[in-house]
């Protein structure tokens, strides 16, 4: 689990490859001190991720304000995988 974890697998994926749940590879990722939430932690952004969201804001302030009705997609309910 370690090597997968290493290789920047996600929960689901880990899962598949050991025929599990995710909630199974969560947990003992946890027994085993690893997070993948750390993965994704905006603390200590080094890579000024921030000055670079502020700056796409300022040049695009009403970027993401309006949503086009035409593409929407009412949802069924139904999921086929």
């Amino acid at each position: 689990m370690e090597t997968l974890y290493n290789a920047n697998y996600k929960g689901t994926e880990m899962a598949k490859q050991f025929s599990c749940s995710s909630n199974v590879v969560y947990n003992r990722l946890k027994e085993e001190g690893f997070s993948l939430k750390d993965r994704y932690s905006l603390e200590g952004d080094d890579d000024g991720l921030d000055d670079k969201t502020k700056e796409i804001h300022n040049s695009f302030p009403n970027a993401g304000s309006k949503v086009n009705p035409e593409i929407l997609v009412p949802h069924t309910g139904a999921c086929y995988i």
